[in-house]
């Protein structure tokens, strides 16, 4: 009866691992002499999850000896996990979590999270639900939008300088850029506004509105303005004749009630002017003052009697005063202080 058991347990164990075998084989499991997760590893009946908790082993006779040692989670031969799985993993995403999760979730596989596909998307056709962000290929490229801080297609310094950054400066393009004046770039600024006084005769200016800088405008004769270089000879228009004064065209002439020759000198009836535009030059009586050549004499105008001094007039007598202007005042000492100029008494 004994051996009898045992042959039929033997049979038993042999039907039981050709099932294994081929239920492992058709699922692509490992067989059981691995230490994958097949049906006699960590999760079969027989391997570490058996309730009697051994590990099962093959023998080279090719029949099955029960363990004794109960491993956690699986059999020292199987080599599965505590539930019979073949190792560790993270947990799949969740649809519905409102996190489209790629690559594992998309419009197809997971609608709520990732919205509707974009119904035939390339067709060339922008179809309902397409827009140029989910369909550019048929939609084409969306418009770019400015201010968004990037500088897209379709934008330039020009047409969006916020994206984009200012244009670069560029003279000579007609347009009066910042950083450009009319010192630096007067093509696109135009030319700076005349300075009076600053030195050169800049466009606008001239010799009537500034001659700091563009110097005194010629004479114009018949403006009715006496200018420096006319006379009544050059401009009688503009310059009347002036009885006083000397004209260049008098000189060695009279000037009216004067005269502009060498002769006034000596007669004392010079014009005011007869030097300076007729070049006699000397004491002019009546100008009220006493020169060179006048005294009291002379030009008694000009020249108020000195009772110390000697005259022209008076040589040969006394001076007018305390002294002599005669030889006889070297013997007594009586001598007016010119007298040996005036007089030739030394």
């Amino acid at each position: 009866m004994g051996v009898l058991m045992a042959s039929l347990n033997s049979v038993s164990l042999a039907l039981v691992w050709v099932a294994a075998f081929a239920g492992g084989c058709a699922s692509g499991e490992d067989i059981p002499f691995g230490g994958g997760a097949s049906s006699l590893g960590g999760s079969s009946p027989l391997g570490g999850s058996d309730p009697t908790g051994g590990a099962n082993t093959e023998t080279t006779n090719g029949t099955f000896t029960t363990g004794t040692t109960a491993g956690p989670g699986g059999s020292s031969n199987g080599g599965g996990t505590s539930d019979g799985g073949g190792g560790t993993g993270g947990a799949a995403p969740a649809c519905g979590d409102a996190s489209c999760d790629a690559p594992s979730e998309n419009c197809t596989t997971c609608e709520d999270d990732c919205g509707a596909c974009p119904p035939n998307c390339p067709n060339g056709s922008c179809d309902a639900g397409e827009t140029c962000l989910n369909c550019s290929q048929d939609c084409g490229v969306c418009a770019p939008v400015c201010p968004n801080n990037v500088c897209e297609a379709g934008e330039t310094c020009s047409n969006c300088a916020a994206d984009c950054g200012a244009c670069p400066v560029v003279c000579g393009n007609a347009a009066c850029q910042v950083g450009e004046t009319c010192g630096n770039c007067p093509q696109d600024c135009g030319a700076c506004p005349a300075i009076c006084g600053n030195g050169p005769c800049e466009a606008g200016e001239t010799c009537s509105s500034c001659p700091q800088d563009c110097g005194v405008c010629p004479a114009v004769c018949g403006n009715g303005s006496c200018e420096a270089g006319e006379d009544s000879c050059t401009c009688a228009s503009d310059c009347p004749t002036d009885p006083n004064a000397c004209s260049s065209c008098e000189c060695g002439g009279s000037g009216g009630s004067c005269y502009c020759d060498a002769s006034c000198v000596t007669f004392g009836d010079c014009c005011a002017n007869a030097c300076a535009a007729c070049g006699v030059c000397g004491p002019v009586c009546g100008n009220g003052s006493c020169e060179a050549g006048e005294d009291d004499c002379t030009c008694p105008s000009d020249c108020a009697p000195n009772p110390n001094a000697c005259s022209s007039c008076e040589c040969g007598i006394s001076g007018g005063g305390s002294c002599y202007c005669d030889a006889a005042c070297v013997t007594f000492g009586d001598c007016c202080g010119n007298a040996c100029a005036q007089c030739g008494a030394c």
